[in-house]
């Protein structure tokens, strides 16, 4: 049995499985293979780029990802180098009571000598003292009150914070 409608039937079934499978895409060049003179002129795609073009566009990609790492490290590279040895301190002694004796010993080597920076200080002042050369960074401080209370701080770092502050 043939209808009339037939090639209609027909076009668009092939339309509806072309757009299926391939795509929207698809559907005009279907209807073309029934229209050979299509109202809409076909889409083009523009070709892929070829395979050496693709790595050089990932290299450019890498460099711009690479290029703000390496800003950081110069700024790095700017700032001051620790000091290798405290020179002088600031001794604050912010107790009511009187400051007895404060003395401090380098951890750097095993026979450092004690170094007493402060004495009499009393509640409330501060004063200042210039430290051994060579003592390094680290020191062990103690100290004595008036009250006979002590302080006792192993290993503190007078380079990184010069100021030693004596608090209730």
């Amino acid at each position: 049995m043939k209808f009339a409608n037939d090639s209609l039937i027909k076009m668009t079934c092939t339309i509806v499985l072309a757009t299926a499978v391939f795509g929207a895409g698809s559907s005009a060049m279907a209807q073309s293979l029934f229209n050979p003179t299509p109202a809409v002129p076909p889409v083009v795609m523009p070709a892929p780029a070829p395979a050496a073009a693709q790595p050089a566009v990932a290299a450019e990609e890498k460099k711009s990802v690479v290029k703000p790492a390496a800003k950081p490290a110069a700024k790095a590279a700017k700032k001051p180098a620790q000091a290798s040895n405290a020179s002088a301190v600031l001794v604050v002694n912010k107790r009511k009571v009187a400051l007895i004796e404060l003395v401090v010993t380098s951890t750097k080597t095993d026979d450092a000598k004690p170094q007493t920076i402060a004495s009499d200080l009393a509640g409330g002042k501060r004063t200042s003292a210039a430290l051994a050369k060579n003592g390094g960074c680290l020191y062990d401080i103690s100290g004595l009150f008036s009250d006979e209370s002590v302080v006792e701080v192993n290993g503190a770092d007078l380079c990184k914070d010069s100021t030693i502050s004596l608090v209730e």
